[in-house]
């Protein structure tokens, strides 16, 4: 962070009701100074969010597991770049041909019932090849269309042991294509249900387990049994969970996930000491001391210590620098 001048007393910026920072960088009385703007914020995580998470890939620059859980992927000619938030090296590019790919060599991922896989796409107009696989186990998958599809139905599958076959959902509409789209598949109580940005997007009835004994690498962006199959776009925020996400979780995972943001912006608010009961003061600004700007109106010390009305916000400055002067 930048560092902000003063004189007079000199306080720590509020950034939220919450934020209980000492007051304890006072300067001398009538001498510019210079403080540090410090920031505390006090969250508090949603709990379903990391209850039964087995693995989270933010692809924050890489492919690690930011669940704790150590289920980090190999990274294969996958390029990291901004995410829906505009973010750099946030969300992972894949160019949708056999070479790029993230691998997970874990068992971690291969899950009984219940589940849920959650992922964001943004998929590449007519790229990629077959049918595009965004995550794809031995026993479960999720995919999209055919390349030459305009607007592609996203898929959520469960193959079951060699010789039974499989169970697909595909969702009642089409996603567009260079769009982020969050997608949710829940396998649940003999059902597999798939969500499009929050909201149910198609059900089918299911019998058996997913089968792992083919003992497939887990992929992401390709097919985990082959080389075909691969996804040309975005994908960010992969989230795989060892429970099923009830309809309510899933549409609030979407709306943390989708924002709105909060974002903080760095402000400062003047405290004064050491007044004159009485007497009217003016508060002047200045970005280089020499040209000074009245802030505000002048007042009136009703008190030794008062505190300004007014914030500032800095987040574009390097230096402010503070004074007060006795008004007529």
């Amino acid at each position: 962070m930048g560092w902000f001048g003063g004189s007079e007393t000199h306080r720590e910026p509020r950034k939220r009701r919450n934020n209980n920072e000492s007051d304890n960088n006072n300067t001398e009385h009538a001498r510019s100074g210079r403080y540090r703007v410090g920031l505390a914020i006090n969250g508090h995580a949603q709990s379903f969010l990391t209850n039964g998470l087995v693995a989270y890939y933010p692809f924050n620059g890489n492919a690690n597991d930011a669940s704790g859980n150590g289920n980090n992927g190999t990274v294969n000619n996958v390029n990291f770049v901004s995410d829906r938030f505009g973010l750099p090296n946030r969300a992972g590019s894949f160019a949708g041909n056999s070479g790029s790919n993230v691998q997970i060599n874990s068992a971690n991922l291969n899950l009984s019932p219940d589940f849920t896989v959650s992922v964001w796409i943004n998929y590449a107009a007519g790229a990629g090849t077959e049918g595009p696989r965004i995550i794809s186990t031995a026993g479960y998958e999720i995919t999209t269309d055919s390349t030459f599809v305009t607007q592609r139905h996203i898929n959520f599958n469960n193959t079951f042991s060699p010789g039974s076959g499989f169970a697909n959902v595909s969702s009642s509409n089409g996603v567009p294509a260079g769009v982020w789209t969050h997608v949710v598949g829940v396998r649940v109580a003999g059902k597999l249900n798939l969500y499009i940005n929050g909201s149910p997007a198609g059900s089918v009835s299911v019998a058996l387990p997913p089968d792992y004994s083919r003992g497939f690498v887990p992929k992401i962006g390709g097919n985990s049994g082959a080389g075909t199959d691969n996804y040309a776009g975005l994908i960010d925020d992969i989230r795989i969970y060892n429970r099923a996400l009830s309809a309510s979780e899933v549409q609030q995972l979407y709306v943390i996930e989708s924002g709105p943001r909060v974002d903080l912006i760095k402000a400062v608010k003047p405290s004064f000491s050491n007044l004159f009961l009485g007497t009217n003061y003016q508060l002047q600004v200045s970005s280089n001391l020499n040209t000074w700007t009245n802030q505000g109106a002048a007042f009136t010390a009703t008190n030794s210590s008062m505190a300004s009305p007014q914030y500032f916000d800095v987040d574009s400055w390097n230096e402010l620098f503070f004074r007060l002067q006795v008004s007529p």
